[in-house]
């Protein structure tokens, strides 16, 4: 995942955070400047606005989730397949220690964490940062 798409992701989210602010403000402003006063002009004009906010609340929403499941699935795939790689090097005196069972359990459960994490956005730009450092050997070093 590149950074266009990592600042993307974010960028829709706060998106997606600012018209859940905005909904209820221009709500509150209808109900003091519309329906108290009886303007009905004011009422049509926040209400038209409220459908508007709420069908960009909806894209970004859709847009958002959708970047950060095609993001977790990839990121999840890679970090499958580097586990993978790292019990093959393992000597066979270290395997014979651990069952492959809780190899395999070990494995599925880190990557279903971190699938997670991901899919939540909470570790988007942390994704993009750490595909090439030291630290994406220590979390497979700590997951084992």
């Amino acid at each position: 995942m590149n950074i266009k798409k990592v600042l993307y992701l974010h960028f829709l989210s706060i998106l997606e955070a600012a018209f859940e602010i905005i909904i209820p403000l221009c709500m509150a402003e209808m109900i003091d400047k519309g329906i108290d006063l009886g303007d009905m002009n004011s009422v049509w004009k926040y209400g038209i606005a409220l459908l508007i906010f709420a069908v960009f609340q909806l894209i970004t929403g859709v847009l958002s989730a959708h970047i950060a499941a095609k993001a977790s699935v990839g990121f999840s795939a890679n970090l499958r397949q580097d586990m993978y790689d790292n019990v093959q090097t393992f000597a066979f005196s270290n395997i014979d220690k651990f069952s492959t069972s809780s190899i395999v359990i070990a494995d599925l459960t880190s990557v279903i964490i971190f699938k997670t994490l991901i899919s939540d956005h909470d570790i988007a730009i942390v994704v993009h940062s750490v595909k090439g450092s030291s630290l994406y050997n220590h979390i497979h070093f700590c997951v084992y």
